[in-house]
Order: C-alpha cells, then structure tokens, then sequence
C-alpha cells in the first residue's frame, strides 16, 4: 500500500517474468495474469514439472528478498505463495491477431486460490491437493510433502517441504 506506481510496476513484472520463465522452461504455460496472480496449466503426467517451476519462482523470491534486503527497494517484499490443483479445465483462446486472451473455466480455476490460502496455514510456500500429490514420482514424494490440517473442498492437501512462506 506504501509503493508509488512505479514501484508496483516494477514489482509485479518482476515476479510475472520470474513466473512465466520457470513455468515454460519446465513445459507449462502461463494462460492467466490478473494483478500480480499468474495461473499456469501444465499436462497431466507433468506433476513433478509444475512443483519444480512452482520451486524455481519460490527460490527466485527468496533470492531476491535477499539480494535487496539493505537496499530500501520494492523487491525486497516479493514473495509467494503457490497452490497446485489437479481437475478438468476448459481453456479457450479468444482475441485478435494483435492481442490473444484465455479463458479458464471448470472447478480447479476457482479452487487453486483456496488452496494457495492455504500456504500461510502451514508455513510452507506450496501446497498441493492429494491429485496432485498422487502424481509426484516417488523421487518427488520422498523430498518431503506434509499433511496439512485442513483440505478445500474436502480435498485433502499437502505442503512441499522446502521454503517456508513468509
């Protein structure tokens, strides 16, 4: 609430081009920018890929909390926290030559966002939906996933051990 425009700016395209960086390189694709929320759809079987990208923009933030931590600079509060679902989505793709929008539909759009919430339940900067943690190879798996206390939707949901979200 205390950064002037530009500090805004600077601050969410900052973390867009550290999402969408991560999020392609590991084979997703960026379909949603709303403020500084990026939603990204990766392939079924590519559940390890999206927790690595989601590790990648995580560490990208704390790195960068770090890096201008003695300077009084707007990214120094970049941050995130990340909820991985796993459903049915509808995409569709409108719009012109010049400019191309997506459109997401279907009941993992809406609760990706309650299951980012709840990052700052259980201290962790991911948190996955039990689909999701079925489909991590056990390499994946045995890096450390907890239980969280409370699923969404009757989902049960796990944090990605690793960076603690702040």
């Amino acid at each position: 609430e205390n950064c002037s425009l530009v500090e805004v700016w600077l601050i969410c395209n900052t973390f867009i081009d550290a999402c969408t960086h991560a999020i392609c390189n590991k084979g997703g694709e960026v379909i949603k920018l709303i403020g500084d929320c990026v939603t990204a759809y990766f392939p079924p079987e590519a559940a390890d890929a999206a927790v690595l990208a989601c590790q990648e923009v995580v560490t990208f933030c704390a790195q960068l909390r770090e890096a201008f931590e003695e300077v009084l600079d707007c990214r120094s509060v970049v941050a995130c926290g990340v909820g991985l679902d796993y459903g049915q989505v509808v995409m569709a793709q409108c719009g012109s030559e010049g400019m191309t929008e997506y459109v997401v539909a279907g009941e993992v759009s809406a609760r990706v966002m309650e299951v980012e919430a709840l990052t700052r339940d259980v201290a962790r900067a991911i948190v996955v939906t039990e689909p999701v943690a079925d489909r991590l190879s056990p390499a994946m798996r045995d890096n450390g996933i907890i239980p969280c206390p409370q699923g969404v939707d009757g989902v049960p949901c796990y944090g990605i051990l690793g960076e603690e979200w702040e």
